[in-house]
């Protein structure tokens, strides 16, 4: 059937002719040596080598390869980055006094052999280097007042903290009510001491209604010393019960915010006293001497003049 296909010429000696020849040409070379195999081991060792760091790889840090065969295989999916030093215990946002210095602190996890032992913190144009020692590290920042972003570096492990300055929460406004002492039979009376001041009549009783500029979330009141009572504060507002101010010479508040900041100092009343004096009669009539006969009446024009009266 082959023989069909050759042309009608086909000389079958002549073809086997120039096949031997062919052949007997061919052996006088060397065709391996003529190919350049340099690039092909190179390729085969750069393999090798690959495949030998991945076996390491998953031997000495297995869930760091399997991870990373994930995120490889499926980079649609968010597959969290398995960190051979983990930061633990740091916040995500802290909310700091403004302009006041504050301090960052949490924890080192080293998940291999590898333990670098330096960190470094960068804010704005802050940056910090600090020791990981015994697994701690803090870092003591400067006073900011401005939001920024903290990002602090330990190896592959970062973590990212926002800082946000407000001011301390401030007294905007404290408002007493007065009960003056019962023999005056006077309604209760309202005075502010924002002031830091209060003057009262002995026996007075009063109770306090102080306003902050930031909702509270602790309150409290000391009188002469005499020990720390809790109040409970609503929104920004807290009130004392009634009490009898005999004897109480200084009165201190403090509060602590919704985000954790105080008041710095306790906020401090100084209260006054001012004895009640008795009714001071005075001679309204002009003139102080006066003639009169035995049986001429003499009309006196008097005025009293009262502290509370």
């Amino acid at each position: 059937s082959e023989e069909d296909k050759h042309p009608g010429n086909f000389s079958p000696e002549l073809y086997k002719a120039a096949v031997s020849q062919v052949s007997d040409e061919a052996r006088r070379y060397d065709f391996e040596a003529a190919v350049d195999t340099k690039p092909t081991e190179r390729l085969v060792k750069t393999a090798g080598t690959l495949v030998i760091l991945i076996v390491l790889g998953v031997l000495i840090v297995p869930r760091a390869s399997l991870t990373s065969l994930v995120r490889f295989i499926q980079p649609w999916k968010e597959v969290p980055r398995y960190e051979l030093v983990q930061l633990a215990d740091f916040p995500t946002q802290m909310i700091v006094a403004h302009g006041e210095g504050f301090r960052i602190r949490g924890t080192v996890n080293y998940r291999s052999f590898w333990t670098p032992a330096t960190a470094s913190l960068s804010l704005g144009n802050l940056n910090l280097e600090r020791k990981v020692e015994n697994g701690e590290l803090q870092f003591d920042i400067p006073g900011q007042t401005l939001q920024e972003l903290a990002t602090i570096q330990v190896g592959d492990g970062q973590q990212v903290i926002r800082i946000k300055p407000v001011h301390r929460p401030a007294l905007t406004d404290l408002d007493v009510e007065i009960q003056l002492p019962d023999y005056l039979q006077y309604p209760k009376q309202n005075a502010s001491a924002t002031s830091g001041r209060l003057l009262v009549l002995p026996g007075t009783q009063a109770k306090f209604q102080a306003t902050a500029s930031r909702p509270l979330v602790v309150a409290r009141s000391n009188y002469d010393q005499t020990g720390w009572e809790n109040l409970e504060p609503k929104g920004s507002q807290f009130q004392s019960e009634w009490i009898n101010l005999t004897n109480f010479y200084q009165g201190l508040f403090d509060w602590t915010d919704v985000h954790g900041l105080t008041n710095k100092t306790p906020f401090s009343l100084s209260i006054d006293y001012r004895e009640d004096l008795a009714p001071d009669p005075r001679w309204t009539a002009g003139a102080t001497q006066a003639t009169i006969l035995e049986n001429e009446v003499l009309e006196i024009a008097l005025s009293s003049a009262d502290d509370y009266g």
